[in-house]
């Protein structure tokens, strides 16, 4: 883990997504974070007149430790889930976008979970899509990763049937 495992006095930590591409992620040549919801949440310290403390996380998984230990004061880009709402407070959604299912252009369409029974789909671990499609779908062999670009890789290397990633993640790392 790269960031603090406490909170620190007077401080309002947040912790950003290092791999949540449009959205937010770590880059490298900037040093820092960027994305829409990283520009979201620069306007809402610039509104409040706070600076927020990064705290640099290897993965959302990680995040989502530290957000259950309430060290966090801020998870950007996450979606409401029951489980969350048992450690997390959510506003009103600012940006909602659609997951989509990806398969190789050898493989016929998929064009709902059900057509997935049986297969093997790569989802990103402990994404709210991941939760939902463990709990509603079982007959789905789920394949956990730690990125979308992860998951879409093991499509393309055919050690999954499928992948099923937002609709701009899919957007940015395939168009």
């Amino acid at each position: 883990m790269a960031g603090l495992a406490a909170p620190v006095p007077g401080k309002l930590l947040f912790a950003p997504d290092p791999y949540y591409a449009p959205f937010e992620y770590y880059d490298e040549q900037l040093g820092g974070t960027t994305g829409l919801m990283h520009d979201y949440l620069k306007l809402v310290e610039e509104k409040l007149g706070i600076r927020l403390m990064r705290v640099k996380m290897d993965s959302f998984e990680q995040i989502l430790s530290l957000a259950r230990a309430r060290h966090p004061a801020v998870v950007n880009a996450v979606t409401k889930t029951p489980e969350r709402s048992g450690f997390l407070d959510f506003t009103e959604p600012l940006v909602e976008i659609d997951n989509v299912i990806l398969v190789r252009k050898d493989q016929a369409p998929v064009v709902d979970l059900d057509n997935l029974e049986g297969r093997k789909v790569a989802m990103v671990q402990d994404y709210a899509i991941t939760e939902y499609v463990l709990g509603k779908y079982p007959g789905i062999q789920v394949e956990t990763v730690a990125t979308d670009l992860l998951a879409l890789l093991a499509v393309s290397y055919s050690l999954a049937d499928a992948a099923i990633i937002d609709l701009a993640s899919a957007y940015l790392h395939t168009g």
